[in-house]
């Protein structure tokens, strides 16, 4: 193993147009020894999923490119390099899985909600092509913790490092040119690569990057395809390591296939795909089981794609617009299941969300529950139903449950927690929030393997809940507005809200 300690590290600000305003502004942006590791990811090759295409693929016409035909296309080691260091958060659910297993730990029956520190970001005052966006965090927004680093991406279009403990800045932030809606990535191998995916254009070019955060440089932009099937440029997906490659799905319905070594990035292959002649955007970030990658896009598809080969292998139609990430989980048979749901964007002012349970080989359907939901005006905009939020399997003394976060709009701009039976998808319980979620929930367990819920809505509310029962342990308005995702360490978790605010909070 080669170790690269770090003695300085620099963070460089990249000149933007537009107006910030800062806070916390620091005269050195250097932190002093923070440990930058080459992780050696080592496992005996594993048989590789089939080279399976099943009939559902007819559905789909798409298009596979190969830009480097010398690098080995197949992934012999299936480790999740995620899971390798307790108390360290990479990417947007903490693993491959995305089933938010944080390894979150409190001791007896939780009462309340306690805040720890704020931190204030900029605000970025450009007009976009969507507006102006101002700071703090959206959706998906979850910070990355790295040792005793937060990592933020915020809307104000910069990214931030903070002291755990204290939510001070312990350097200058990047400035990454456009805002960020979506999660960053921390590469497990190479921890001192950050990919970050722009959200929307305040400033052209726009695309992703990946930086170097040991020297603060930019060493990669990867601008608007030309050769995408669909015209936009955003990367909400959080991006995800397997093996020696990155995958990275975008908003303009291409999969890319990045070769990585140390600050070596190639483009290897890309998967370009359009259903019922359209070619969707992939908002949901990806999930990964050995060799099959899973992506849901905004036209209500789901896709297993090869990741050797960037061949899909099945297509399943969920009815409508999908962002929030699929789950895998895997039972005690060893099967791998996928829970998906969409939101009711597509179907008038009345309809469903259809949250399924697929089986992650074949595509197959387990069990559909539909769940009503309206979509109520505001303003020229209007609050769509269903699911942004990622679901969340239970654990410990619920383990038998999935919990959803779901915007029924009834009555209107309001949502509803749920427990849905994991065999049957039956509704458990349903506990009423005072508003609409987007923000995915948490959960913590305590000595005796009894789980409790973090929840939070639209309002800047967060509830802490009994996920047995499904009572409302404690509530209040903290922030402005939780679009965004929080990540968990211990009885902690860091959150961003819309406006300009990051939060650490811990249970008590």
């Amino acid at each position: 193993m080669r170790n690269i300690t770090l003695i300085s590290l620099v963070i460089l600000l990249f000149i933007g147009s537009g107006t910030f305003q800062e806070e916390n502004n620091m005269e050195n942006p250097i932190i002093d020894s923070l440990p930058i590791t080459y992780r050696e990811i080592t496992q005996p090759t594993q048989v590789s999923l089939p080279d399976t295409i099943f009939e559902s693929i007819s559905a789909v016409k798409y298009s596979i490119t190969i830009f480097d035909s010398v690098i080995d296309p197949f992934i012999s080691n299936f480790e999740d390099p995620y899971l390798k260091d307790t108390g360290n958060v990479l990417t947007f659910r903490g693993n491959r899985f995305r089933n938010g297993d944080f390894g979150g730990r409190i001791k007896g029956t939780p009462t309340t909600i306690v805040q720890d520190w704020s931190f204030k970001t900029a605000y970025d005052t450009r007009q976009s092509n969507a507006g102006q966006w101002g700071g703090g965090t959206g959706w998906t927004g979850q910070p990355l913790l790295y040792d005793s680093i937060v990592i933020c991406t915020s809307l104000c279009s910069k990214a931030y490092f903070l002291d755990w403990e204290t939510g001070k800045m312990v350097s200058n932030p990047i400035n990454v040119r456009n805002p960020i809606k979506g999660t960053a990535m921390l590469d497990p191998q190479y921890p001192h690569l950050l990919y970050v995916g722009h959200g929307v254009a305040a400033e052209r070019p726009w695309g992703c990057m990946t930086f170097n955060i040991q020297t603060g440089q930019q060493i990669q932009f990867f601008k608007e395809d030309s050769k995408a099937w669909r015209g936009w440029g955003a990367y909400d997906s959080s991006p995800l390591r397997v093996d020696k490659f990155v995958f990275r799905p975008g908003e303009n319905g291409t999969l890319y296939k990045w070769y990585i070594q140390n600050d070596t990035i190639l483009l290897h292959s890309t998967l370009r795909y359009s259903c019922k002649g359209k070619a969707p955007g992939i908002e949901a970030s990806m999930a990964v089981y050995k060799n099959y990658g899973y992506t849901a896009d905004n036209h209500g598809n789901i896709l297993c794609t090869n990741l050797n080969s960037l061949q899909p292998v099945w297509h399943y139609y969920n009815h409508d617009d999908t962002d929030a990430s699929l789950v895998i989980e895997v039972d005690e048979d060893a099967i791998p299941y996928l829970y998906s749901g969409c939101e009711m964007d597509n179907q008038g002012t009345n309809g469903f969300c259809y949250l399924i349970k697929l089986n992650a080989i074949d595509g197959s359907k387990v069990w559909e529950r539909k769940i009503p939901c309206k979509k109520i005006p505001r303003g020229e905009k209007f609050t769509e139903g269903g699911l942004f939020a990622t679901p969340l399997p239970g654990k410990g003394n619920c383990s038998d449950r999935l919990y959803v976060c779901c915007i029924t709009n009834t009555p209107a701009h309001h949502g509803d927690f749920m427990a849905i039976d994991k065999k049957t998808g039956e509704i458990i319980y349903s506990t009423h929030l005072d508003w609409y979620p987007w923000m995915s929930p948490i959960s913590f367990l305590n000595e005796n393997n009894e789980e409790f819920i973090v929840a939070g809505d639209t309002q800047g509310k967060l509830y802490l809940i009994n996920g047995k029962t499904g009572e409302i342990i404690y509530k209040n308005k903290v922030g402005l507005n939780f679009e965004s995702s929080p990540a968990v360490r211990g009885n902690s978790f860091v959150l961003g809200s819309r406006g300009t605010q990051i939060y650490k909070f811990h249970i008590e």
